[in-house]
């Protein structure tokens, strides 16, 4: 077991716990809000999924924001690791595509001293799952996070969850709890 200590918590990595993740957007801007923005992170997350080899089992992308639920491999990549996988690349090529095209959000997420900024600094918000109880309830919450934000009107609806109709996602097993 790895214990981290962050700022405001600690961060427990033990082998065999399931865990429910969310990270958020710079300032929790909507700078996902475009469905290309949305494609390109989803894309890191499988690409991550290869590269770490943790089993997912749910996922949200939202404007603002992200949760996955997912079991972290350690012994390969710890939850910093996969988020980190996932956020600087995701981050990088959506930036250059701002870039490219002059796009006037730059200058809201860009410091005085020059930094630009796309997520929001630290771990995000990151549980242990211990019971199968609790397991469904955070699927639960990942799959209706669309209906309740009201971008659409049906868990299946939102195209960037794994709860989407249009998007052929199989979950991995679920260990036992």
């Amino acid at each position: 077991m790895t214990v981290t200590r962050r700022r405001h918590r600690t961060r427990v990595e033990c082998p065999g716990h399931l865990r429910f993740l969310t990270w958020s957007c710079y300032r929790h801007m909507p700078l996902l809000k475009g469905a290309d923005a949305r494609d390109v992170v989803l894309r890191h997350i499988f690409e991550a999924r290869a590269e770490c080899g943790f089993r997912l089992f749910a996922w949200v992308i939202m404007p603002d924001h992200i949760h996955m639920l997912l079991h972290p491999d350690v012994e390969r990549a710890a939850v910093p690791n996969i988020l980190r996988r996932i956020k600087e690349p995701s981050a990088r090529e959506i930036l250059a595509e701002w870039r490219s095209r002059d796009a006037g959000i730059l200058e809201r997420i860009t410091s005085p001293r020059g930094t630009t900024h796309f997520w929001q600094r630290g771990g995000g918000f990151d549980r242990n799952i211990f019971s199968r109880e609790e397991f469904e309830e955070k699927l639960e919450y990942i799959h209706s996070n669309p209906v309740r934000a009201e971008l659409v009107n049906g868990t299946g609806a939102w195209r960037w969850s794994s709860a989407s109709k249009d998007f052929d996602f199989k979950p991995d097993p679920v260990p036992a709890l």
